[in-house]
């Protein structure tokens, strides 16, 4: 004899088992989709913060911070701003006194580190980085200032920063240098043993600064400068 009720209960409770396991799929792919996305968590993770430059820059513009530590060091800071997609930038040393030399160097484009050296000293470093056209680069300078032997207390500054080279060369360069007091600013040709000629003039937070554009945005910027 065939058990009806026992068949019937065994359907109900295979129904039942069913509905259960679709709950608890739709859970589970409910719970998936609500998780944060692998991949963009790790390009988000890997992303540097940039901090802005003192004002707006137009397409191939630089704007250079060069600040006279106590030590005697220059804390330089560029900011880059390209009209075409750059992939590479290189950074050396201009002619001038021997034994300048660059440490700590970073570049960081569009948000994100590129490879290349933390230290330069004759030669040129070449950074590598994924498209971009926005690019920041900080680094210590050492032996550019030379203190004077006739006047306690001053000092000049024989370059302010690296020179910097790319496929998209700069158009407009400020220069800004800040020091206890900047006493004046010359700027020298790079390619020609001419003698530095004044420039620039004093700004509102006590440094000096300078804009360079078409032939002089190449020049090397000195300061004489007051110091602890």
């Amino acid at each position: 004899m065939i058990d009806r009720h026992g068949t019937w209960a065994s359907r109900v409770g295979l129904v039942g088992l069913a509905l259960l396991l679709g709950v608890a799929v739709a859970l589970v792919l409910l719970g998936l989709r609500s998780e944060p996305d692998d991949t963009t968590s790790a390009s988000l993770a890997g992303s540097v913060a940039m901090e802005p430059p003192p004002e707006p820059l137009e397409d191939d513009a630089t704007y250079v911070r060069t600040t006279v530590l106590p030590s005697g060091e220059l804390e330089v800071t560029h900011w880059i701003e390209a009209s075409s997609v750059l992939l590479t930038l290189d950074l050396s040393v201009p002619a001038g006194p021997d034994g300048v030399v660059a440490r700590d160097v970073r570049v960081v484009a569009d948000g994100h580190e590129a490879i290349g050296p933390e230290r330069i000293t004759d030669g040129r470093g070449t950074y590598s980085f994924l498209a971009a056209d926005s690019v920041l680069v900080t680094y210590r300078l050492g032996g550019a200032l030379v203190r004077s032997t006739s006047a306690p207390g001053r000092a000049l500054v024989s370059m302010s920063s690296l020179e910097v080279s790319s496929r998209a060369a700069a158009e407009r360069a400020t220069h800004e240098v800040s020091a206890p007091e900047v006493l004046s600013l010359a700027c020298a040709t790079p390619d020609e043993p001419a003698e530095p000629q004044p420039c620039g003039a004093p700004d509102a937070d006590g440094g000096w600064s300078v804009d360079l554009e078409d032939g002089s945005v190449r020049d090397r910027v000195l300061a004489q400068v007051t110091v602890g």
